[in-house]
């Protein structure tokens, strides 16, 4: 048996009841944009959807100190049946007033749902616990005066090993999400995108607890630092995101594309992130979108609980070409299985391994190479 024998990192995806969170979907993702910064289209999601064949359903915005939210806003949201999702910066940990001031003016605007994305991480800041009392008390206001809220805890990919140090407790998000900005330049050098770990680091620690999100996605296809165009690479990562991603990690349940040009944002702007003018990029959105199960309606009603495919990575040992799981993942992964009533088999060692066939008469788990 042995000569037979090879080992291979696989992933392997089970079937686990959780606990849904308020509009979780059982299946389908939902898509979003912040196209208020794109010149093409003069911040115009209808045609946003139009161009990229998304269908989204959440149109964000941004809310600190020099942008608040309108009711026009809200309107503009109604009548192109979109949710607001709106990301509110921390300005100063002592400084609530945003949030009050926010409270206020969608208390006083229709009511209609609204995702809230407070405080987000950013890699500069350095101070969990502040933080965390920021965001707590943050957290309390909203959901004391938006009842329709629901707020949204993130954190940058850049601190992706951080999170749990900043991450506030179950009972004070109700979604989270992960911010990626990919330029082509960052601090004068070219910039490498090499953020697979950190979505799955990020990915384990949640899939459990809460829906997740890619609260913010930016892909740059032009910089002016270089005046050079990176079309074809653009179009591979947000196949890994719009594909990849979103089929291998099954509990993130959206994407929010940020569709901005940064020399909008401010005169040094240098990162070109929208999709709408180029027509490589917005036929691969829709291809990409045509692959999808998007939701263009919130999930309301949702059981208390609903099985979701947990994803594990580990080391699978193949006999003959099938997968056999080590008897310590048994105890880990596998742990209702009656293990007297498998056939295992053994190595030169003495290390049991049972097949991973047999296990899928106790549950229901597939795995990939």
């Amino acid at each position: 048996m042995e000569e037979n024998k090879y080992e291979k990192n696989v992933t392997i995806y089970i079937k686990e009841n959780v606990h849904l969170q308020q509009y979780e979907p059982c299946t389908g993702v939902y898509l979003g944009a912040d196209v208020n910064k794109d010149p093409n289209i003069k911040g115009d999601i209808r045609k946003f959807d139009n161009l990229t064949g998304t269908g989204n359903i959440f149109r964000v915005f941004q809310y600190d100190h020099e942008e608040r939210l309108q009711g026009k806003d809200i309107l503009r949201c109604i009548a192109t049946k979109k949710i607001p999702y709106i990301k509110v910066y921390l300005q100063s940990t002592d400084d609530l007033t945003p949030i009050y001031r926010l409270a206020m003016d969608l208390k006083s605007t229709y009511q209609i749902p609204v995702f809230i994305e407070l405080f987000p991480v950013s890699e500069h800041m350095n101070n969990p616990e502040a933080y965390k009392k920021a965001y707590e008390n943050g957290y309390k206001v909203i959901h004391d005066y938006i009842k329709q809220a629901v707020v949204v805890w993130s954190i940058s990919d850049s601190k992706a090993y951080e999170c749990m140090l900043y991450y506030p407790g179950d009972k004070l998000a109700d979604w989270v999400g992960m911010n990626i900005y990919i330029p082509r330049y960052k601090f004068g050098e070219t910039y490498l995108y090499e953020g697979e770990k950190e979505i799955d680091f990020f990915y384990k620690n949640f899939q459990a607890r809460k829906p997740v999100l890619i609260s913010g996605l930016a892909i740059s296809h032009y910089s002016r630092v270089d005046h050079t165009y990176t079309i074809y690479d653009t179009k591979q990562k947000l196949d890994y995101f719009y594909n990849k991603v979103l089929k291998g990690y099954p509990r993130i349940k959206g994407i929010l594309y940020v569709d901005m040009d940064m020399s909008v944002v401010r005169a040094n702007g240098k990162e070109d992130y929208t999709l709408t003018g180029q027509p490589d990029l917005t036929e691969e959105m829709q291809k990409l979108a045509k692959e999808l199960n998007v939701l263009t309606m919130l999930e309301e009603e949702v059981s208390d609980k609903n099985e979701i495919y947990m994803r594990y990575d580990i080391e699978g040992t193949f006999f003959k070409n099938q997968l056999y799981i080590p008897a310590d993942c048994m105890k880990t992964l596998f742990r209702k299985v009656p293990l007297s009533k498998l056939t295992p088999i053994e190595n030169l060692n003495g290390e049991r391994f049972y097949a991973f066939r047999d296990i899928t008469t106790y549950y229901k788990c597939y795995y990939q190479k």
